[in-house]
């Protein structure tokens, strides 16, 4: 997620956003743009003034330089979602999805061969006290969730010693 300090941005990073000269921007800063403080705009707040400004009706200059500057900020917004989204990544807060489909698979062995072995285990209480099949069935059902959990702090290991072997390679590098 972004933090506010994140859309804060200089004047010529502004102006490059929205493809006008830092003279558009000082007259739209006269008109009533929002600034924070000299040379630094809060890029979420410009946008605001900038849409309200628009719908307003604003000088024809000013919306053939803004046609260029959505497809640059749908740009930059884009790159900002792609670096955090990296950064989850890298810090483990998501997975790759062949990771998770790698996990699964796993999962699915384990549920697999412990129910395919349940039949014929079953079969031998049959005639049995219902008592004896519910503990069957309970056994077989904690194996399974033991085996899980097994699978999943696996996982976890394994992919904290990728996590710790991609931080250190950037530490070399």
């Amino acid at each position: 997620m972004l933090e506010p300090n994140d859309w804060q941005v200089t004047s010529a990073q502004l102006c490059e956003l929205f493809g006008v000269p830092h003279k558009t921007l000082s007259r739209w800063h006269t008109q009533g743009m929002p600034k924070l403080g000299r040379g630094v705009w809060d890029l979420r707040l410009c946008l605001q003034w900038l849409i309200q400004f628009l719908s307003e009706g604003a000088p024809p200059e000013d919306e053939a330089a803004l046609a260029l500057s959505g497809a640059r900020i749908s740009l930059t917004e884009t790159q900002q979602r792609k670096l955090a989204i990296e950064v989850d990544r890298l810090e483990g807060k998501i997975y790759d999805a062949d990771v998770v489909h790698q996990a699964f698979d796993r999962l699915a062995v384990i549920v697999v061969s412990a129910h395919g072995a349940l039949p014929g285990r079953a079969a031998e209480l049959v005639g049995k006290p219902v008592e004896a099949i519910e503990e069957l069935l309970e056994s077989e059902c904690r194996s399974i969730g033991e085996a899980i959990a097994h699978a999943v702090a696996t996982f976890r290991v394994s992919r904290g010693q990728e996590l710790e072997a991609m931080e250190a390679a950037a530490d070399e590098a």
